[in-house]
């Protein structure tokens, strides 16, 4: 079940939950039918996870599925898409902004949308159109494609609440933590909630730089350029000799230490030791309190990897 308003007047989540059991139904009966599933994705972070979602609940209902990722939609992508045997396709964080074009393009197959994005165009006969800007929900700040995908995959089949936490890195990648300190808001932050409770992830408020559990000290420091760090940005030497001034050892035996290394008091000693080298150039130190904020860590992926914080996760697919 979907999380209820406050407000007993506002329907949006019954409405949001109806439509995304329509949408389930539809991708059941396929399953049922044993017919081949065809899942169209956008090719971003957000999309690519919005992909595998969709992509691992048809896998477990036992009924073929293939994955196709595209970076816009065409008269081209649509035939290609047409030419291939499937009995359902299903958009994921794209095809909203191109309901005429699909509906021309696809009009004997049936279509699932799911997506986040402003809906542009008609809603053919043969389309379930899962929007949530439709239910008066925020597409670049409530939910974004992986989450909008994670409800249709969660209304599916409950079990299908593993899949969270794809839809928390496609929201990071889509740079949707917009909340006080980097937190998530709207739907996001409910799909938050079934990830925490699954114990998947954990949420903490822990030093926001880029490479935090891949990359050593200094080069996550310089990596950093959300905020922009001046004369620390893309400047390596400059980090090892603020890391040497705070007393911050970069090494443990003979292993580079990451941010997740350090403890409490280093992190403190790093966050005054930024400010004051900001203060030094006669900029506002407050730039420096941007750095602490939400972090989201994977719990069941492997420590010092990409995969093991949100959004270094969401980056690793963007770079794909």
């Amino acid at each position: 079940m979907l999380p209820r308003s406050n407000s007993e007047n506002d329907s949006r989540y019954e409405e949001l939950e109806r439509r995304a059991s329509e949408a389930s139904s539809v991708l059941r009966a396929a399953a049922e039918e044993q017919s081949a599933v065809l899942i169209a994705t956008h090719f971003d972070a957000d999309g690519i996870s919005a992909g595998s979602i969709i992509l691992s609940a048809v896998r477990r209902l036992g009924t073929p599925a293939h994955l196709r990722v595209v970076e816009t939609l065409s008269d081209k992508a649509i035939e290609e898409i047409d030419a291939i045997d499937f009995g359902l396709v299903i958009f994921t964080d794209i095809g909203s902004g191109y309901l005429s074009l699909i509906s021309k393009g696809l009009k004997n197959r049936r279509i699932i949308i799911a997506d986040h994005h402003q809906p542009l165009g008609d809603v053919a006969p043969n389309m379930t159109h899962f929007n949530t800007h439709l239910f008066g929900f925020n597409g670049s700040s409530d939910v974004s494609g992986a989450g909008t995908a994670y409800l249709l995959a969660r209304s599916l089949d409950r079990r299908n609440r593993d899949l969270s936490t794809m839809a928390l890195v496609g929201c990071l990648g889509d740079q949707q933590d917009k909340g006080p300190k980097r937190t998530l808001t709207g739907l996001n932050a409910e799909i938050l909630k079934d990830a925490l409770e699954l114990q998947l992830v954990e949420e903490t408020q822990d030093l926001i730089f880029f490479g935090r559990q891949t990359r050593p000290v200094h080069r996550a420091i310089s990596s950093t350029t959300s905020p922009f760090l001046p004369g620390l940005s893309n400047e390596e030497d400059k980090c090892l000799a603020l890391l040497d001034k705070a007393n911050i050892a970069t090494k443990a035996e003979d292993r580079w230490r990451t941010i997740s290394d350090l403890s409490i008091d280093e992190k403190r000693r790093l966050v005054d030791a930024v400010i004051q080298h900001i203060i030094s150039l006669r900029l506002s130190g407050d730039i420096a309190l941007e750095l602490i904020g939400a972090v989201y860590t994977l719990t069941k992926e492997d420590p010092w990897t990409p995969l093991k914080d949100g959004r270094e996760f969401a980056t690793l697919l963007n770079a794909w």
